[in-house]
């Protein structure tokens, strides 16, 4: 493990990829900001073992353990047909979270069918001023024109860490152009709501399917072309009322990094130095 992951004061990053490195791989790029907790799994696929872990602050079972909220960076792609996931030893790949700016960077080259070649950026960051506001980047680039399919949106289908079952009931399902929302409620009585706001190159159709809210997408990829997908995060915990139109004001993911990076300046930075001269720490 300690040839994978590196780190610096200010970066934490991983040079390749090993399956048998990837619960300790994820447990390492956790984000969190206080409110709103990721484990460093992969958007893109549930692969085994990855554990799929999002929690809220306050949001608890009855013996005071944090539950699995929903998983709102939910994607599935494919290209040509041919799911795209990194379920081998990759030397090719590329993950880095940077302390700065909260945004944990994943990238890899997969080989697929016919030699296609397919490199995959996935970028997200949790707000640290907007504490209930995220946001996500995914881009995409073939060696040749290739047939992309992609589903995004919230998936409340989890199962708990310890029964094994979804707690979840859905209570609210919103979609308006490229918006949506999906609402659940807990035993304990907590409810969320996940909303998002996607833009991409391709018409969107909104799905509703049980415990999930999901916008389908289809297009064709240029060879050496970029294709990018944006969506932007709010989650709430007990909102009552909710309306897509708290998505208005919701930072995208060059805002919301900047942001950060402004916060981090201005915060930690001086009280680090503190620390450092040794401020912090007296009795």
């Amino acid at each position: 493990m300690e040839n994978l992951i590196h780190s610096s004061p200010d970066a934490l990053w991983m040079d390749g990829f090993d399956p048998a490195c990837l619960l300790a791989a994820e447990t390492a790029f956790t984000q969190d900001n206080g409110w709103m907790r990721v484990r460093g799994y992969p958007d893109e696929s549930t692969h085994a073992p990855s554990v799929p872990f999002a929690a809220f602050a306050g949001v608890t079972d009855e013996e005071g353990r944090a539950v699995c909220a929903a998983d709102w960076l939910f994607v599935r792609l494919s290209v040509n047909g041919q799911h795209v996931l990194t379920q081998e030893k990759t030397p090719d790949y590329h993950c880095r979270l940077d302390l700065r700016t909260g945004l944990l960077n994943r990238r890899y080259t997969l080989v697929l069918q016919d030699d296609l070649r397919l490199t995959v950026q996935l970028e997200r960051a949790l707000g640290w001023q907007h504490m209930h506001c995220a946001a996500q980047r995914l881009t995409l680039v073939s060696s040749r024109d290739a047939l992309l399919s992609m589903n995004l949106g919230v998936d409340g289908n989890l199962p708990d860490p310890v029964t094994g079952a979804c707690p979840w009931r859905q209570t609210g399902c919103k979609t308006a152009e490229n918006r949506a929302g999906l609402s659940l409620r807990h035993p304990n009585g907590a409810e969320i709501a996940c909303l998002f706001e996607a833009n991409a190159p391709f018409p969107l159709m909104a799905l509703d399917i049980d415990r999930r809210v999901v916008f389908g997408l289809s297009g064709l990829l240029r060879a050496g072309q970029s294709c990018v997908v944006e969506r932007k995060i709010v989650n709430a915990v007990n909102p009552g009322a909710w309306s897509l139109q708290s998505l208005d004001s919701a930072p995208s993911l060059d805002q919301l990094t900047a942001e950060n990076a402004a916060w981090y300046d201005s915060h930690w930075l001086p009280a680090s130095r503190k620390e450092q001269s040794g401020v912090f720490g007296r009795l």
